[in-house]
């Protein structure tokens, strides 16, 4: 393909991927988000290595 018709490609496909972004908002929103102790309930004796990371501290 030359880069004119990579171009005329370009704009439908991204209009497509925000479409497709829009309409699954709602099923984003009404993930559940999973607690600290829901996930070592769930990995527990499976081998898994639960890793927790502080984002949020303030260092001083």
């Amino acid at each position: 393909m030359d880069k004119e018709t990579l171009i005329k490609l370009a704009q439908p496909a991204s209009t497509l991927l925000l479409a497709v972004s829009i309409l699954l908002i709602p099923l984003i929103a009404r993930a559940k988000s999973v607690t600290l102790s829901d996930a070592i309930t769930q990995t527990a004796g499976m081998g898994y290595v639960l890793k927790v990371y502080d984002v949020n501290s303030c260092k001083y």
